[in-house]
């Protein structure tokens, strides 16, 4: 009787702990899936790439951690991006609080075109570390032509908090530090287009993120013009 009772238990039993040993091993063996697109709260999203997604940026309680440092100039890891879910059309800023912990280089695209390449890109940085403490910004004609347009000299200390907008308003392009004007460039060729976040062999914690964006008003009681105002 008992080994019968012990068959009829191993027959209860097997199927289960199959079961269990088949979704564990999936679970391990099993990776997700390459192209995983990495989201922070539903706001900006690290795009795929032929290489890859390497879940550069990562949520951390209420900070954004991105980390690209250790790698190659030219290796595709040494760089990622956060796109912005809107296009902006008209005057942006993109605002955050950030603490560098290693490298200083954060850029920021502004009215750009993936499909064309072309765009503004300001940045606390250069990534090839040419003139390394300075701000810069570039115009983008295209994939391969992106000079240097302005740059102005900008230090940057591992652990201090800085307070870092990058800002269009009209044609007039702006990197603004702790409330400072760092480097400004003039130049209408773009209007409207992708805001994007890139980081280069860096280290970083994004303390808090914000994009305003222009809207535009019909003129108040007493003005001839209509009013820019900016809103999250």
């Amino acid at each position: 009787m008992q080994g019968k009772g012990f068959r009829r238990l191993l027959i209860f039993l097997v199927p289960g702990l199959l079961l269990c040993l088949i979704v564990l091993g999936w679970g391990f063996f099993v990776q997700p899936p390459r192209y995983e697109i990495a989201e922070w709260k539903g706001r900006w999203t690290e795009p795929k790439f032929p290489s890859g997604t390497y879940k550069s940026w990562r949520p951390d309680g209420d900070l954004i951690i991105g980390e690209t440092e250790g790698w190659p100039h030219k290796h595709p890891r040494a760089n990622s991006y956060l796109v912005y879910d809107e296009e902006v059309n008209g005057d942006v800023d993109v605002t955050m609080r950030v603490v560098f912990e290693r490298g200083r280089y954060l850029g920021c695209y502004l009215c750009f075109d993936p499909e064309t390449s072309t765009g503004y890109w300001l940045s606390t940085g250069h990534a090839v570390g040419k003139n390394p403490n300075k701000a810069y910004i570039k115009k983008f004609f295209g994939p391969r032509e992106f000079p240097v347009q302005e740059r102005g000299p900008l230090e940057i200390n591992p652990g201090q908090e800085y307070t870092i907008t990058f800002r269009r308003r009209g044609d007039a392009l702006a990197v603004i530090v702790d409330g400072k004007t760092i480097v400004s460039w003039e130049d209408g060729a773009y209007r409207r287009g992708q805001v994007r976040l890139r980081l280069h062999n860096t280290k970083l914690e994004i303390l808090s993120l914000e994009v305003l964006k222009g809207k535009r008003q019909e003129p108040s009681e007493g003005s001839v013009a209509p009013q820019d105002e900016l809103i999250p």
